[in-house]
């Protein structure tokens, strides 16, 4: 499984809202693939930051 985060090109920032509290930070497009799969998506450029865990 592949992971790939990049930002958006408009700079948003994501809000979570909860009954506990609200969590505000920037924003991230997430593409999720199975690994050696093909991308139905462009593959995220430069800016490409991949999860680990």
């Amino acid at each position: 499984m592949e992971i790939a985060l990049s930002p958006p090109s408009d700079e948003r920032t994501a809000v979570l809202r909860t009954t506990k509290g609200t969590l505000a930070g920037p924003d991230y497009v997430v593409l999720i693939t199975a690994a050696g799969a093909a991308s139905p998506l462009p593959r995220p450029g430069a800016a490409r930051r991949e999860a680990a865990g």
